[in-house]
């Protein structure tokens, strides 16, 4: 019986040695036997999704919007939030934090005169041209939280059209 216990422990050791080095091979890309990649990419551990690029993130997500029908203009508000870097001290991201911050109104109406100055102030670098296509993201959500709710409900309402992620998919 001990003879048996012990070469059960010696197999689940294995095992988990196994699986321990898939998850390490999975997660740097390369297969565990060391042989070069298969064509296409490497499934993360659990057999999930690799991890993308943030440019790979922004064309994948380009090309769902496209699918789903939305337009340019859209589809250009939703890289400028993509890939949109701020300092944690910019005006906007102040205006964000109003309430965590407890700005007094005093504050907020300054900080609010700062970024109209500023907007209009940018716009004024521009050419015609580059004017006439930020125009065309006028009339598109001026949140993440308002451009992820309207995307689902334009996702959601496609998938209705197709009968349903069950029917459609």
């Amino acid at each position: 019986m001990r003879g048996r216990l012990s070469g059960v422990l010696v197999v689940t050791v294995l095992v988990l040695a196994a699986a321990a080095i898939y998850a390490i091979a999975a997660e740097s890309g390369a297969p565990a036997g060391g042989a070069a990649p298969a064509a296409g990419p490497a499934a993360g551990p659990g057999g999930a999704a690799p991890a993308m690029t943030p440019e790979e993130m922004l064309a994948r997500s380009e090309d769902r919007m496209k699918t789903s029908g939305a337009s340019e203009g859209t589809i250009m508000r939703n890289r400028q939030m993509q890939m949109a870097q701020f300092a944690i001290e910019e005006p906007i991201g102040l205006v964000a934090l109003k309430d965590q911050l407890k700005l007094t109104p005093e504050q907020l109406k300054k900080i609010q005169d700062i970024v109209a100055s500023a907007r209009t102030q940018a716009k004024a670098v521009l050419t015609k041209e580059q004017v006439d296509m930020i125009d065309k993201m006028k009339d598109t959500p001026d949140s993440v939280i308002a451009f992820s709710a309207q995307m689902r409900s334009r996702m959601g309402s496609r998938r209705g059209q197709r009968g349903g992620a069950a029917g459609g998919e």
